[in-house]
């Protein structure tokens, strides 16, 4: 009888539960504060700022290619109108990814201009309303993607 005491109290020693799980867990699924959004948002904004003025490189054009990528993932799930604002937005990218393939320089053509600008809004609008764990999963979606040739591929 002790010694299968004592071996129940080990057991119940040798596993302790994570104090601190319940936290991470709501990490996942509360909504992104204020403060996470704009540190977020401020990246792809200056990414397309630098862009747009040609002074950009490739790490801007993968941060913006990325959010938009993100977007329309996203977007896919919740109105087609949306979806259509991120894939315009994505052939505006594909046409600056060209144009510096062929110049060496960055820099958007006229309906670029027009087509980045909302995809940058609805990724805005879309951070404010999904989780870090719907985000999360958006990403990996669009890893896999371009892993499979579906989206655009970058760099």
């Amino acid at each position: 009888m002790k010694s299968a005491h004592r071996n129940a109290a080990h057991g119940k020693r040798k596993y302790m539960a994570d104090p601190s799980a319940i936290y991470r867990v709501l990490n996942r699924i509360e909504p992104f504060t204020p403060a996470e959004q704009h540190q977020l948002n401020v990246p792809i904004k200056l990414a397309y700022e630098r862009l747009r003025t040609g002074g950009g490189d490739v790490q801007d054009f993968v941060t913006l290619a990325d959010a938009v990528n993100v977007a329309m993932i996203r977007a896919e799930a919740i109105d087609p109108m949306a979806e259509q604002t991120a894939v315009a937005a994505r052939d505006a990218l594909h046409r600056c990814w060209l144009r510096h393939n062929t110049t060496g320089k960055w820099g958007f053509d006229g309906p670029a201009l027009q087509d980045i600008p909302p995809a940058i809004d609805l990724h805005e609008q879309l951070l404010a309303l999904c989780t870090p764990l719907q985000l999360q999963d958006a990403k990996r979606e669009a890893i896999r993607r371009k892993e499979q040739g579906a989206a655009m591929p970058l760099a």
